[in-house]
C-alpha cells in the first residue's frame, strides 16, 4: 500500500498522526521549533545584556546535558576502542 493511500485511510478515520514515522517527524518538528526558541533567548539575552546571566536558569547544568546524551557511556565506549587499537 503507498504512503497516499495509508494517508487517506488514516485521514478517513480521523487518525492522520497515526501513520508510520508521522508522529515521530512530528515530535522532533516540535522539539526541533522549541530548541530554536530557547536559542533565540539566549542569544537575545547576549545581544542584549552583553551576558548569557539572565538565562542560565533555563539551561541544563553540563552534568545535566551529560546524562541527557549518555555521555559517559559513549566516552567509556570510545576509551575501550581506543585502548584496543593500542594493544594491537
Amino acid at each position: 500500500m503507498s504512503a497516499g493511500s495509508n494517508f487517506r485511510k488514516a485521514v478517513e478515520r480521523e487518525v492522520p498522526l497515526q501513520i508510520v514515522g508521522a508522529i515521530n517527524a512530528y515530535c522532533a518538528l516540535l522539539a526541533e521549533r522549541a530548541m530554536s526558541a530557547a536559542a533565540m533567548r539566549v542569544y537575545g539575552a547576549i545581544r542584549r545584556e552583553g551576558t548569557q546571566q539572565a538565562v542560565i536558569a533555563e539551561m541544563h547544568t553540563r552534568a545535566d546535558l551529560y546524562d541527557v546524551l549518555n555521555y559517559h557511556a559513549f566516552e567509556a565506549k570510545l576509551d575501550k576502542l581506543f585502548a584496543k587499537r593500542k594493544n594491537q
